[in-house]
């Protein structure tokens, strides 16, 4: 049996200090509203690989997918995430701090709905 070797001082070393907004959506009386909310985190923002968009459904192949890392635990399924006039979807959230890796990943799409 081998240990996996704990990769949080090597990941924090990646990230950066992020300012972004989380946009969440509530239904108020029928209707839609987004309300945004200021974030600082550290993180870094990574483009998919073509592997990790082979994955992906073939519609959904050519969508503008990145990956987020970061030590922020509040972004949920569905919530956007706007960095630097981008929007972006999480689609999918991955606790890595769990494991003691000292990080989360968010697996996100280019949200157009700007």
């Amino acid at each position: 049996m081998f240990n996996i070797p704990n990769v949080q001082d090597v990941v924090r070393g990646w990230l950066n200090n992020m300012n972004a907004e989380r946009i969440t959506t509530t239904i108020v009386n029928g209707d839609a509203e987004e309300v945004a909310t200021p974030v600082k985190f550290k993180g870094m923002i990574q483009v998919q690989s073509p592997y990790q968009l082979s994955l992906h459904q073939e519609g959904e192949r050519s969508w503008n997918w990145v990956d987020v890392y970061c030590d922020y635990a509040n972004f949920e399924l569905d919530d956007v995430l706007k960095y630097k006039n981008s929007r972006y979807r999480i689609m999918k959230k991955e606790n890595w701090e769990e494991f003691g890796y000292g990080y989360y990943k968010y697996e996100c799409v280019r949200d157009y709905n700007e």
